[in-house]
């Protein structure tokens, strides 16, 4: 969505919103945060954000992408609801603040609950109001959502809308799409692998629709980025799994047998990390030249990690 000159946190930007929900001329816009520390400085950030929603956005679903007005909530996970209220509550009282919101706000715990025969999403209002007052009392009074229907809903989705760690994005990668690449390419026998031709473009596609998000429309982002893939296969490249050639990666695929593929990951990102670096910096000369050092023959049970030092860490 896009603030107006107004805002008084981000004046005339695009922001990504962990939720927006519209009925009729009716929004509620909002973020979620699943833990952080039981201290009052982090809530406090965390609350301050939420007042770039405290204002005429752009890209609701109507003629003018305007609504009237909207509500704002702050979903949170049950054990920090009633810290979170009571830090609002505390700086509203207070003559100066920065937490004076001109819309509804209103605080919603959350947690997975198990019932007799399956299992639920539970929502509670903690405090606050929204202006739809039937909306508004359900959540007062608890509303459980079966878990069923969200994974019918939503399917296998692995990805949200910020950047994973990278050893998570690699074992995606490794254990879940490559594998359902191997009936295309036939297995080199000498080299004990089965290389894999694959673009950015057709990864990226891949895991948008598998467990991800494809965009929906001009304000709909993509989920995975292209840039994460991108940078996941050139690690790849790095590690000496894969070889790059113009725009198309070969990965030089077979399962990794010893140990968690998430920690392999992990080790030879620790490992490589001087090397990594440029990746991150993107200098192209220097990292082509990085590529050009992988051996040929290289495969995920062959490949030596170097450890990095302080001269190029």
């Amino acid at each position: 969505m896009k603030t107006s000159s107004n805002n008084k946190v981000s004046p005339d930007t695009q922001i990504t919103p962990d939720f927006v929900v519209q009925e009729s001329m009716y929004g509620v816009i909002g973020e979620i945060t699943y833990s952080l520390a039981p201290a009052e400085t982090g809530w406090l950030e965390k609350l301050k954000q939420l007042r770039k929603y405290d204002d005429d956005l752009l890209g609701w679903w109507t003629p003018t992408e305007k609504l009237p007005s909207h509500d704002i909530a702050c979903l949170v996970q049950f054990s920090r609801m009633v810290l979170v209220s009571d830090i609002l509550a505390k700086h509203r009282r207070k003559r100066k603040s920065d937490l004076k919101f001109e819309r509804n706000l209103a605080i919603v715990g959350f947690n997975r609950s198990s019932g007799a025969t399956q299992e639920y999403m539970s929502l509670i209002k903690n405090s606050g109001e929204l202006s739809d007052k039937t909306i508004s009392e359900r959540l007062r009074k608890s509303v459980q959502v079966p878990l069923e229907r969200l994974v019918i809903e939503y399917h296998d989705k692995k990805f949200v809308d910020f950047e994973p760690p990278m050893a998570y994005l690699l074992q995606i990668l490794w254990e879940n799409l490559f594998t359902s690449y191997m009936d295309e390419f036939p297995y080199d026998e000498a080299r004990k692998y089965t290389p894999i031709r694959i673009t950015v473009d057709r990864v990226t596609d891949d895991l948008q629709k598998a467990y991800g998000f494809s965009s929906t429309g001009p304000r709909s982002p993509e989920v995975p980025k292209k840039s994460w893939i991108r940078k996941a296969l050139d690690h790849l490249v790095v590690f000496g799994f894969a070889t790059k050639t113009d725009d198309e990666y070969t990965i030089k695929y077979r399962r990794i047998r010893r140990g968690d593929p998430i920690t392999r990951f992990g080790k030879l990102i620790h490992d490589h990390r001087g090397k990594l670096a440029l990746i991150d910096a993107r200098e192209p000369t220097l990292f082509d030249s990085l590529l050009d050092t992988s051996k040929p023959d290289g495969s995920p049970d062959r490949v030596k990690p170097q450890p990095g030092n302080g001269k190029n860490s």
